[in-house]
């Protein structure tokens, strides 16, 4: 059985998780979001939510595979990860939909990309 370094499983999985909610915190303006003219209208709580899960996600992810990922995979992790961090910003600040589309569809790539590496 593989030994758990507590310490380290720690940092990767709150790490994302704290970096996430300050950068929500800073940018956040759910006023913007009110005034586009949606198709859906879903509840304020489940975009804290769903992005909580993904950065636990995310955490979790680097934790188990660093020292499997290869040097390209670890800076596509911290490409992503970034992106993670910028499309708040981007969305909510400078209210610029078509990047953080562009944001997610690319985040939606290569998390993909690293799904499927990861499972090779």
């Amino acid at each position: 059985m593989k030994k758990i370094d507590i310490g380290s499983f720690l940092f990767h999985l709150l790490t994302p998780i704290l970096l996430g909610m300050a950068v929500g915190l800073i940018f956040n303006d759910f006023d913007y979001i009110d005034s586009l003219n949606k198709t859906i209208d879903v509840p304020k709580i489940v975009f804290p939510i769903v992005w909580s899960v993904l950065y636990l996600l995310i955490g979790y992810w680097y934790h188990n595979y660093e020292k499997e990922a290869t040097t390209r995979n670890k800076v596509i992790y911290y490409i992503l990860l970034g992106l993670n961090f910028v499309f708040t910003p981007v969305l909510f600040y400078f209210h610029n939909i078509i990047l953080a589309l562009i944001i997610v569809v690319v985040l939606l790539i290569g998390n993909i990309y690293l799904l499927i590496d990861s499972i090779k």
